[in-house]
């Protein structure tokens, strides 16, 4: 591959005028190590003229004894002299670890095109779901009067085919702008066209520019939606193949929405009263009563966090397509794996079907219901949409104040005790052993059981039964009374099956579980260490 010209030149520039200050004659080869100019320690470089396999010169290159100096010597000689040109720093090895090798790619020409902007007259682009034809033309003119001067030809760029909605001028300039110039990241192995998805390229650029008969052809391939691709220049020697990254990719084979004002929802989420959300997994249905959103589906007994709902949507709402495709041909739209459907107040409704991932953009295929035309919805908008359920409600597995809590019974495995709030304080009970409670200790523990929180929730007949590892029911000061079974660990969580809360179960961590099931002795107050017999520690000076 080629190198950049003035990075080479400037290194042998600085090879031809290298000199040196003398510092010390080394003595052997561990003395050359301490400088790092050993032969396994030092940088080497060795320069060869044309058709030779000895250096016609070679030298070494060590520590940095201070700013804008380093030690050098020359292959075979023991003396060290002090250079002013850090040749390990102009390859790239800014780091005292002599291991590290040197790498090609800080001399690579990485410029993979470079056109002239103003002789591009047409751009065609091959995406995997798409074809898109740009053109620059020239504007329409009035016709001039008679004796007046007729305007100046003007051009303008228009989508000659592909597309949809209005082309953006911003967009456009953006793609023009990455063909007057990028560069790539690297360059990788051009025989792994297969790796690179190159031997039948997906992604195809062709420009027409002025006055040349042929093409200028750039092929590109992916190995993930969304993500850095390959390209090669058609015809080009020797043959190369570029890495670039997601950004510089996505300029020069752009979603759509980068060069088109593509479709919306164009809803005002404060309007929205009912939202359908439906995946092959689960049904999920917020309805808003005036200004309370609540959750109907899945109806289980727990608490829903309003503004993770009109965060869902606004989302909804603000929707737009982030691409398209030609056809819906292998979209799946016909069978959506996910489906959108809200309602206004007014009774409009809304919808929007889901297919499978698209194969150019980081989303879904979509369908507008009443629409034929395939989009794209953004993984971001996925995202924000359909929330798992630990995020749309609030994970507290009660709503209890610590101070109201009166009596705790606690059994893991084959152990149980119990607490008890009396006038003096707290007792705890094991058997027929009544002990005295730590109340600060104690605090934390209720405080423990009125903050616990899940990590997430299962539905319906909630997880296969697990070996039950322990149990906890207490009782308020108002007689109401609260219990709790924790199953085994399984998949790093334990399942926490809550009286009165059916077909759900809460997932929590073993850190809140061992704080639920702590053990007696963390509870109790500790007793006092008994007192060392002060005759037993007598020395008998006669033994």
């Amino acid at each position: 591959a080629p190198v950049k010209p003035d990075k080479i030149e400037k290194f042998l520039d600085s090879l031809k005028t290298l000199e040196g200050e003398f510092r010390a004659s080394a003595e052997d080869d561990a003395a050359l190590d301490s400088y790092n100019l050993g032969d396994e320690s030092g940088f080497h470089i060795a320069g060869y003229r044309t058709g030779s396999d000895t250096p016609d010169f070679h030298v070494l290159v060590g520590k940095t004894p201070g700013y804008g100096t380093v030690f050098v010597r020359e292959s075979g000689s023991k003396d060290v002299l002090v250079g002013n040109v850090n040749f390990r720093q102009d390859v790239g090895l800014y780091t005292p670890d002599t291991a590290t090798p040197p790498k090609a790619d800080i001399w690579l020409d990485k410029q993979i095109v470079a056109l002239e902007r103003g002789k591009i007259q047409k751009v065609a682009l091959t995406m995997p779901d798409k074809s898109m034809v740009f053109e620059k033309r020239e504007k329409p003119r009035d016709d001039a009067e008679e004796g007046e001067t007729p305007s100046p030809v003007e051009y303008e760029w228009v989508a000659a085919s592909g597309g949809i909605g209005a082309l953006s001028m911003a967009g456009m300039t953006g793609l023009l702008s990455k063909l007057s110039g990028t560069n790539a990241t690297t360059i990788v192995d051009p025989a792994e066209k297969e790796k690179w998805n190159l031997t039948d390229p997906a992604y195809v650029c062709e420009v027409t520019l002025e006055g040349q008969d042929e093409t200028f052809r750039i092929e590109a391939g992916r190995t993930k939606p969304g993500g850095q691709g390959y390209l090669r220049v058609v015809g080009s020697e020797p043959e190369m193949i570029f890495n670039v990254n997601r950004y510089d990719f996505g300029q020069l084979f752009p979603n759509v929405d980068d060069v088109f004002d593509l479709p919306g929802a164009g809803l005002d989420a404060d309007t929205l009263t009912r939202i359908e959300l439906v995946s092959l997994e689960e049904r999920t249905l917020f309805e808003r009563d005036g200004e309370e959103w609540s959750v109907t589906e899945p109806a289980v007994d727990l608490v829903a966090e309003p503004s993770a709902i009109e965060s869902i949507a606004a989302a909804i709402a603000d929707w737009t397509a982030v691409d398209y495709a030609d056809s819906p041909a292998g979209a799946n739209l016909d069978a959506p794996e996910r489906t959108v459907r809200v309602r206004t107040a007014s009774g409009e409704s809304y919808g929007i079907e889901l297919g499978r991932m698209s194969r150019h953009a980081e989303g879904a295929y979509a369908r507008v219901e009443g629409d034929d035309r395939t989009l794209v919805m953004s993984k971001t908008d996925l995202d924000r949409i359909f929330v798992e359920p630990k995020d749309f409600f609030t994970r507290d597995i009660f709503d209890i104040n610590e101070d109201d809590i009166i009596h705790v019974e606690i059994t893991k495995e084959e152990t149980a005790y119990s607490l008890d709030k009396t006038d003096t304080g707290w007792k705890l009970t094991q058997g027929e052993a009544v002990f005295d409670g730590n109340p600060d200790r104690i605090e934390d523990y209720t405080f423990a059981l009125a903050i616990f929180e899940a990590e997430d929730f299962v539905f319906g007949d909630v997880r296969v039964q697990g070996a039950i590892l322990g149990s906890v029911s207490f009782t308020m000061s108002d007689g109401t009374k609260h219990s709790f079974n924790v199953e085994v660990e399984q998949d790093g969580t334990h399942a926490v099956t809550v009286a009165g809360k059916s077909g759900l179960a809460f997932l929590a961590n073993t850190a809140e579980i061992e704080r639920a099931l702590a053990p007696i002795d963390r509870l109790k107050i500790e007793e006092p260490a008994p007192e060392a017999d002060a005759e037993a520690e007598v020395e008998d000076p006669t033994q």
